[in-house]
This record gives structure tokens, C-alpha cells and sequence, in this order.
């Protein structure tokens, strides 16, 4: 196990102030494949990324994220995006690469297909959902049931759940390759989707200004964890590390 590196993930000040050095290209495509690889329940991979360089875009984005400077400093930002109807078309085409890779068979796709379309569909007027929202309840008494999602808000939380994994796995692997990034969640998402021309149905759950930090002041404020062994449980929750010893 590398501990330099397990050092280095954990090293986080504030605030990230960035040089204007350029990522280079293809190191940044490198990055986003790594995330692009990152886990997806059913294979579904609702993420998208755009990288935004643009100056005067990045202005334009300063301004609707109540003007946080990491995405002018930054000599770029990626925008997350979360497709809800990734199990539709998108989907389709997930399961034809897979079955020419030789990653699925016919038969294998065939109930990958309709597991998806049992989890997700909410059916005419909402109406399949409806009966999800009735039904899951009973079936669970007699037997483990998962969750499955009755309705488009539900489709939205999930979808946006997966892209957080990919947007982990960025962090994770910019890391690795000395870049510092920052996680911005607090923007106007409906004037950024029109600025940046994102379909109205998607959702934009980050904006991950990227690129390489300043010499960082050792007298600059830490973020402050609480110690894990009170964050980690044995068997049961609440049965901390810590209550054991």
C-alpha cells in the first residue's frame, strides 16, 4: 500500500487557489476516462462531462455559482452531468457494445433489458409507479425486496447518485496526478443548463474547477475531521472501533 498516496488524498485546505498552468489534454482525457470507468449498477453510465476552458464562459459560470473564484483561478471546470433517461436509448446502445465485446450474451442482455425497465419505468401517467409504491410495501413483508424507484424525482436522486461515483473516481485519480480540484454544489443549475445548453430533463449535480494548486501557506486552515474510528462501526452501528477498545 502506497502511504504517500493515502497521505496525499486526505491533504485539503479551505480553499484551493490554482495556477494558470494548462492541464495538458490528454492527461485531462486521461482523467475523465478514469472516471468515465467508475462503478454503474446495470452498466447505465448516466454521466456526461463537460470541460469548460472558455474564458468568457467561465465568467458567465462564475457569476451563476455566486461567484466562487475557484472556476476563474482554475484553468478549467467540469461540469457533471446526470442523465435520467440514460435507461432508455442510451441504454440500448450499453447493451449492443456489450453483446459485440462479447461482454453479454444475447440472453444475458435480453434480462439486463428487462430488470431496467422493471426498475425504472414509472409506466403511463405515472401510473406503474403508483403500483411499485403499493405493491413493493407487501412483497416486502413476505421477502427482501431492493428498492426500486416509482417516480421521475426517484429516477433523477439515482442517476445523480451514480455520477457521484464517477465524480470520486475523478478526484481520486487527479490526485494521483498532482492536480487539485474543487467541488462546487452551490450554483443556479436552471441558468447554467441554458448557458451551457444541457437538455432540461438532465441535472447538474457538480461543477469540479481543476488544475494545479499554488504553493499552499502552511499556516492555511485544515478541514477538520472527526477521528474514524468514531465514523466506523463493527457488525452493528453504533458498535464504533472506538466502544471496543
Amino acid at each position: 500500500m502506497n502511504q504517500e498516496f493515502l497521505t496525499k488524498l486526505k491533504q485539503k485546505v479551505a480553499r484551493e487557489s490554482y495556477s494558470q498552468k494548462p492541464v495538458d489534454a490528454n492527461l485531462l482525457m486521461a482523467l475523465l476516462d478514469v472516471a468515465n470507468h467508475a462503478p454503474s449498477r446495470f452498466n447505465l453510465q448516466p454521466w456526461h462531462f463537460i470541460v469548460v476552458q472558455n474564458k468568457n464562459l467561465k465568467k458567465l459560470i462564475y457569476h451563476v455559482a455566486q461567484g466562487q473564484t475557484a472556476i476563474l483561478e482554475a484553468p478549467c471546470t467540469i461540469v457533471l452531468v446526470a442523465d435520467p433517461d440514460a435507461w432508455k436509448k442510451p441504454f440500448e446502445r450499453v447493451l449492443k457494445l456489450s453483446v459485440e465485446e462479447g461482454a453479454l450474451n444475447q440472453k444475458r442482455a435480453k434480462i439486463y433489458r428487462k430488470n431496467i425497465q422493471s426498475y425504472f419505468s414509472t409506466g403511463p401517467w405515472g401510473l406503474k409507479g403508483l403500483f411499485k409504491r403499493m405493491v413493493l410495501p407487501i412483497r416486502s413483508h413476505r421477502t427482501p425486496t431492493p428498492n426500486f424507484v416509482s417516480t421521475k424525482r426517484e429516477i433523477r436522486d439515482y442517476v445523480i447518485s451514480q455520477a457521484m461515483l464517477a465524480a470520486g473516481s475523478l478526484v481520486v485519480a487527479a490526485k494521483a496526478s498532482d492536480l487539485s480540484l474543487s467541488i462546487i454544489q452551490s450554483f443556479d443549475e436552471n441558468r447554467l443548463k441554458k448557458l451551457l445548453n444541457i437538455p432540461k430533463h438532465m441535472s447538474v449535480p457538480l461543477l469540479l474547477p481543476i488544475g494545479y494548486s499554488l504553493e499552499i501557506d502552511d499556516t492555511a486552515v485544515k478541514e477538520v475531521r472527526f477521528p474514524v474510528e468514531d465514523k466506523t462501526s463493527i457488525d452493528l452501528f453504533g458498535n464504533t472501533i472506538r466502544n471496543q477498545t
